[in-house]
């Protein structure tokens, strides 16, 4: 029970973690740094459903 409430905010949290570093780095190296944590997001997102 717990744990099928803390995942949902565990992911949103991990996201909005990896979205702040995409902002940060993207000005230093450009888009092509948002395409791959991107990628990373869907992979993750990917990873999840398949085990729920």
């Amino acid at each position: 029970m717990i744990k099928s409430i803390l995942l949902p905010i565990n992911i949103a949290w991990f996201l909005n973690f990896i979205y702040n570093i995409t902002i940060e780095t993207e000005f230093i190296t450009g888009n092509e740094t948002l395409w791959s944590s991107q990628k990373v997001i869907a992979e993750i997102f990917g990873t999840i459903s398949s085990h729920c």
